[in-house]
């Protein structure tokens, strides 16, 4: 059993999945508490993963009354808690209403304050960026006291209530995303993929009348939840915007930030709409880099640029990005 703790500590799966195939006990205990919970608090999904498919209890109640579950929660960590919540399926119905209000409070307080109840201190926050290099995402870590928490709280709640058919309101989402302003973030991609498989045409109306606030965010996050929608939905099928790029051309007329430009034009490459084309000649000669190479992608037409594909489905016990 030694050797399992060992081998977790390591963030060594393939060793734990040996060590589990010989027998070992899944939810062998490290300092009183199953090694799942090492696994847990240094964010390590592809030993939670080894470990679950062994057999350990991401439910299991804890001296303290959390689960690994609830501690992953906590945590942040928005893989994690899909790998634990969908290792179960289905998950039983306390466990889920225990995550998503659990989910809420941590979203709702934010990270740093969150972290400071918990802590019950007051003074500096150690904050460090991570990255995830296989999806892209991005996330801040903070520490306190010998306490550590992520900011994907609102990635776990946003991921969570589309996966148990909550429908959550297109203005909370929109907030929850404008929260963490970067593109790259986890929360701001998780919503911007959330949305953009909200195949409706409310949905398209209310992304497309995001595009009019004079905020430059606004306008980025209705770019990228547009380009996804017109995307379509690679796993249910159905691409019912594949055609609407057309009416993103007035936005893409008169937009000057080259990063909404950009996204613009990105989504109306879809469409053969001979405006499109114009649109791209008129930008052949724009200064930013970006937008000149999306505007020429082929001589005189957007249409013909290849363009990126659909989320990236993940694999078992991970949650999909952008």
């Amino acid at each position: 059993m030694e050797r399992l703790v060992e081998a977790v500590r390591r963030g060594d799966p393939d060793e734990v999945r040996a060590l589990l195939d010989d027998g070992a006990d899944p939810d062998t205990l490290a300092e009183g508490l199953p090694v799942l919970c090492l696994a847990v608090a240094a964010y390590d999904t592809s030993v939670a993963e080894a470990l679950l498919e062994g057999g350990a209890d991401p439910l299991r109640r804890l001296p303290d009354g959390s689960t690994p579950l609830t501690r992953a929660v906590d945590g942040g960590a928005h893989l994690l808690v899909h790998a634990l919540a969908t290792s179960r399926i289905p998950l039983p119905a306390p466990a889920r209403a225990e995550l998503l209000a659990r989910a809420r409070r941590w979203s709702e307080a934010g990270a740093e304050a969150g972290l400071r109840r918990i802590t019950g201190l007051t003074g500096p926050v150690e904050r460090i960026r991570v990255v995830d290099d296989e999806i892209g995402w991005w996330c801040e870590q903070l520490t306190l006291g010998g306490r550590t928490v992520r900011d994907e709280h609102r990635a776990i709640l946003t991921s969570m209530e589309q996966r148990y058919g909550i429908r959550t309101p297109f203005d909370e989402l929109v907030e929850r995303a404008l929260a963490h302003p970067d593109r790259d973030h986890v929360v701001w991609s998780d919503v911007v993929f959330t949305l953009g498989r909200r195949l409706d045409e409310e949905t398209w109306q209310w992304t497309r009348d995001l595009l009019n606030p004079p905020d430059r965010l606004h306008r980025l996050l209705a770019a990228e939840i547009l380009l996804f929608l017109i995307l379509g939905d690679p796993l249910k099928g159905g691409d019912p915007f594949w055609d609407r790029g057309r009416e993103l051309v007035p936005w893409a007329e008169q937009e000057e930030d080259p990063e909404v430009l950009a996204a613009l034009l990105n989504a109306m490459t879809h469409d053969s709409a001979p405006e499109i084309e114009a649109v791209g000649l008129l930008h052949l000669t724009h200064p930013d880099p970006g937008v000149r190479a999306l505007a020429s992608g082929r001589p005189g037409a957007l249409r013909g640029r290849p363009l990126p594909g659909p989320p990236r489905e993940p694999r078992p016990g991970t949650h999909p990005g952008r």
